[in-house]
Order: structure tokens, then C-alpha cells, then sequence
């Protein structure tokens, strides 16, 4: 035989085991699935390490990740000094005719003209998106027109016609909530 074809087969040989390996290891089952100590292929099994997901907080099943009352938001208004006046606490979770049930809801004025503001409580992360996804489609109909600021489960509503800089000052005093 002719070196020649000697070196092709040896070269040729060398290409088939190494692709061998190559598509053993390519198709061998995932990490850990063998129950065993090796593969279905008689390979080691590096298993990954288990990691334990941290205890679940109470307030989960709801999607916030802190629960605030209408209270701490009348506090924490105050303690930034911004007009909260003339409080009313509504009764019924249901306002008008938003599309979702607030825990609590509650009514102030925020200026000497008497334009009303609003703090929605909720319950579930589901409502208080529906009750924001509503406020910002009357917004883009130019039926009604809102400053809407989020804070976990708490949706402040506060009339459009108030300045930006004032409405700036709502939202700072909101975002400024801590956990004590």
C-alpha cells in the first residue's frame, strides 16, 4: 500500500473518533436525569448544584412586593409637605366605574380650588393594573386627564390640570415611603 493512502486512512480514522465523540457527547441525556452515578453513555454525571428558593413573604400571592395602607400615603404626604386637605375615607372599595375593586380608597383635595386627588389600595397586583390601564386610556381619549403614580400596591390619581413641578412633589413624597 502506498504511504500516501496509509496517511489519508489514518487522518480519515482520526476524523470519524473524533466526531464520534463529539456527537456522543452532543446527544448524551442532560446533567442529572440518569438517576446514577453515569450516563446511558458509561460517563461520569455532573450534577448541578440544587438551589433553594429564599421563604416566600406573606404578601406574594398578591404580586407586591410591600403592602401600604392609605394611611401611610396620607403620612408620608404629609411629612414632605404637600397639600393634603379636606380627607374623606370611602366605604365601598368599588369608585365609580373603574374596572377593578380597590381595597381602599381615599378622597382629598389638593389646592385651594378644591381639585380632588385620589388613593386607591389593592389588594391584587391584577386590579390595580386594570384601574392604571384605565386612567391612561381616558387620558389618550381626552376624556378625563390624570398625573397617576404607582408605589406597590398603591395608585395615587391626581388631576391633570395641576403643574408638573407640583405633581413632581406627589410623586417624590410617594417614592419617599420606607419599610420601618
Amino acid at each position: 500500500m502506498n504511504t500516501n493512502k496509509i496517511r489519508l486512512i489514518i487522518i480519515m480514522l482520526t476524523v470519524v473518533l473524533s466526531l464520534y465523540g463529539f456527537i456522543r457527547n452532543a446527544y448524551a441525556p442532560p446533567y442529572g436525569l440518569t438517576g446514577g452515578g453515569t450516563s446511558s453513555w458509561n460517563m461520569p454525571v455532573v450534577t448541578a448544584p440544587i438551589t433553594v428558593p429564599p421563604q416566600v413573604p406573606p404578601w406574594h400571592p398578591h404580586g407586591f412586593p410591600h403592602v401600604w395602607t392609605t394611611e401611610d400615603v396620607i403620612n408620608a404626604l404629609n411629612e414632605r409637605g404637600v397639600e393634603v386637605n379636606n380627607i374623606s375615607f370611602e366605604v365601598s372599595g368599588i369608585h365609580d366605574n373603574l374596572p377593578a375593586k380597590a381595597k381602599e380608597i381615599v378622597k382629598f383635595s389638593v389646592s385651594v380650588e378644591d381639585l380632588e386627588g385620589t388613593i386607591l389600595s389593592f389588594e391584587f397586583n391584577e386590579n390595580l393594573h386594570k384601574v392604571r390601564k384605565y386612567y391612561l386610556e381616558l387620558n389618550k381619549k381626552g376624556e378625563l386627564y390624570t398625573w397617576s403614580f404607582l408605589k406597590d400596591n398603591i395608585l395615587l390619581v391626581l388631576p391633570g390640570t395641576i403643574e408638573e413641578e407640583k405633581a413632581k412633589k406627589y410623586k417624590k413624597a410617594l417614592n419617599s415611603m420606607q419599610i420601618k
